[in-house]
């Protein structure tokens, strides 16, 4: 395989898709609000339903947001009959750091140069003595639930990687492409070019239909009944 012909159709197939030209059937997440998680769950939702779709890509390239929003997102990936592909672009931070390891294992993607953070949740919430520590106790809740997730998605126990976190003092931890693939966040690095029934990954390698039903990776469309 010839590298620069190959790093030249990435390339051009990246900025098509960055120009809004690209492949409507993509996802997009920049931002993890309840405006943002309606428009996911619908676009997600449409993909499912398409028999025509073998793989739902989810470009991510985001600073963060509401923990609420990442979960629900979530959930919606881990309960698809389908694979998810999850490619981080420009940066994948907190929320969007999660939402990359969420997708499914052999297709999670980093680009070279995404900038990655993983970090505890925050509040700025201010007000009576008793509001602060309702607070920080659904804080801590949030906390656990978004690091378990984590370290599950990363084929990591949760005591690893609070080790992790606590080697930096609980402050931000960040991450390159290559250092997330060392620790399970992503598959690959590179940006795959991606149709409705296949996915080249930036190897090379053609993943058809009928190998991801082998590998238990999808379903046979049922055509409806009448």
């Amino acid at each position: 395989m010839n590298p620069k012909k190959s790093n030249q159709s990435l390339d051009a197939n990246f900025l098509k898709m960055l120009s809004g030209m690209g492949d409507s059937k993509n996802i997009w997440v920049t931002e993890f609000d309840s405006d943002s998680t309606k428009r996911f769950y619908d676009q997600f939702t449409d993909l499912e339903r398409d028999d025509e779709i073998v793989i739902i890509p989810i470009f991510i390239n985001s600073y963060g947001g509401e923990v609420y929003s990442l979960t629900a997102m979530r959930d919606l990936i881990k309960s698809s009959m389908k694979p998810v592909a999850t490619i981080g672009i420009g940066m994948a931070m907190s929320c969007g750091a999660s939402l990359l390891a969420a997708g499914t294992k052999g297709f999670r993607f980093a680009a070279p140069d995404l900038s990655i953070l993983v970090h505890e949740v925050s509040s700025g919430n201010f007000g009576k003595a008793s509001d602060i520590q309702e607070s920080a106790r659904v804080i801590k809740e949030l906390n656990r639930k978004m690091f378990d997730n984590l370290a599950h998605d990363c084929g990591k126990t949760r005591k690893q990687l609070d080790m992790e976190i606590k080697r930096r003092n609980n402050a931000d931890w960040t991450l390159t492409a290559k250092m997330a693939k060392k620790w399970g966040m992503v598959d690959e690095i590179g940006i795959p070019r991606m149709t409705a029934d296949r996915t080249e990954s930036v190897l090379g390698t053609m993943v058809p239909f009928d190998e991801l039903v082998k590998r238990g990776l999808a379903d046979i469309p049922k055509k409806p009944r009448g």
